[in-house]
């Protein structure tokens, strides 16, 4: 049994590392991932979904737009479910 589970932890293990190595490829290949990967703490695991979800950088015009498209859903779901909680409360 705990020969089975070792066997799944390595092999979870070798997918993680292979997915860790394309990651680390696209980031390495896109010229604004590899701008934001100079900044400190931001590695490829961070900078090729951002790179990924800004898109066309030039729709953006400044920095306070690009974190307001990024909150955007967060605040919603946020929004929702304090909503919800609220909803609950006896009157």
């Amino acid at each position: 049994m705990l020969a089975g589970l070792l066997n799944q932890f390595h092999d979870f293990d070798a997918r993680v590392t292979a997915y860790d190595r394309q990651i680390r490829a696209l980031a390495e290949a896109s010229e604004p991932a590899r701008r934001l990967m100079r900044v400190e703490a931001i590695g490829p695991q961070t900078a090729t979904p951002l790179v990924a979800s800004i898109g066309d950088q030039t729709c953006l015009k400044s920095g306070r737009s690009f974190a307001a498209s990024e909150s955007r859903f967060s605040m919603r779901q946020s929004l929702a479910t304090h909503g919800q909680a609220a909803l609950r409360r006896p009157a």
